[in-house]
């Protein structure tokens, strides 16, 4: 299977997918040019590719816009911090969140991976992800909404 792995930042995706083939590799470069490197991985005709952090979604923009068919099974999206975040980091998370509605009517399959996090932070993440969750079941033909205990 060829999965896609994204969401917000620290919500348990390395960790989930500690074998995948991670885009800090080409943090490096600069934007338009890590989602190019990340898009040629997707090129890779290996049935059993992982991609795991925040460029897959760009590289998947990339891939639409040029006419190209989805080059993955299923894209896993972690929708909930397990700890605080910096504002920086609730910015990327809020970006992916959108990417992830801009893409999603060419998604073959999402799964949602939602934690299991403390009351006080309950409410608004709940939200984050009904907003979410209003939108996919309409535009992708498979959603799956997996639960996840907090470490």
């Amino acid at each position: 299977m060829r999965i896609g792995v994204c969401g917000f930042p620290k919500s348990g995706k390395t960790s989930a997918y500690p074998d995948a083939r991670h885009t800090d590799e080409v943090m490096h470069l600069q934007w338009s040019q890590a989602s190019d490197a990340v898009a040629s991985w997707f090129a890779d005709k290996d049935k059993n590719l992982v991609v795991e952090g925040a460029t897959v979604l760009r590289a998947l923009r990339k891939i639409r816009k040029a006419g190209k068919p989805c080059p993955i099974d299923k894209l896993v999206f972690f929708c909930v911090p397990l700890g605080p975040l910096e504002p920086h980091q609730k910015s990327i998370g809020g970006a992916q969140a959108n990417m992830l509605l801009e893409l999603i009517d060419w998604l073959p399959a999402v799964e949602l991976v939602v934690s299991n996090v403390p009351t006080k932070r309950r409410p608004k993440n709940r939200a984050m992800v009904a907003s979410l969750l209003k939108w996919l079941p309409a535009a992708a033909e498979t959603v799956h909404l997996a639960m996840q205990k907090a470490p």
